[in-house]
């Protein structure tokens, strides 16, 4: 009796060391790579530079197509206050004069979770467009001096406010770039982005 248990044993144990050495090994997943800055890293990027661009003042150059008169605008654009009031919303105090017209002062704060996309170019072309959405499409911008370049938070639904107020102008193409990088970036961090599935 007691060799037919030693057997039983000793073929149940040869059973399980064949079956461990049988099954394939089974590696991790990879680790996933690095999607970049932290968020706290890009919201200090983002503060600081849109801190240190000061006033930015511009003159909008335009030409009326129908009669071909020409006329111009001088426009200044200035941000303070810039700061993250919580992780995934920008706020700052927003200033904008129009020639010699009284200040429009507005104070604004962007959640990043609303925002579908950005978009940059060239002022002119904004400017053409809006004069365009606003019943004035014969009145063209032909350039800005100096040039002049515009960073557009796109939100996904229409916003109860001015969106030229969720528009940051800036005259370094490089820092632009760089901007409109980060800004992508706060919007993945912070689940924006376009929600369609396809």
């Amino acid at each position: 009796m007691n060799t037919k248990l030693y057997w039983i044993l000793a073929v149940l144990m040869l059973l399980a060391v064949s079956t461990a050495q049988a099954q394939p090994k089974i590696t991790p997943p990879p680790k996933p790579k690095d999607s970049g800055a932290s968020l706290q890293a890009t919201t200090d990027f983002s503060v600081k530079k849109l801190t240190d661009l000061g006033k930015v003042n511009f003159i909008v150059f335009v030409t009326n197509t129908t009669d071909q008169s020409t006329g111009q605008h001088h426009q200044t654009r200035e941000l303070t206050n810039v700061r993250f009031s919580s992780p995934c919303a920008l706020s700052y105090h927003y200033s904008t004069t129009l020639d010699d017209k009284a200040p429009l002062t507005p104070d604004v704060t962007i959640p990043f979770t609303a925002i579908e996309s950005i978009v940059v170019e060239q002022a002119e072309r904004y400017y053409s467009e809006i004069n365009a959405k606003i019943g004035h499409p014969e009145w063209v911008v032909s350039t800005t001096q100096p040039q002049t370049f515009v960073l557009r938070l796109i939100p996904i639904k229409k916003p109860d406010f001015d969106t030229d107020w969720i528009t940051f102008y800036l005259q370094d193409a490089n820092l632009t770039d760089r901007l409109a990088k980060a800004m992508t970036h706060l919007v993945e961090l912070c689940g924006g982005g376009n929600r369609d599935p396809y």
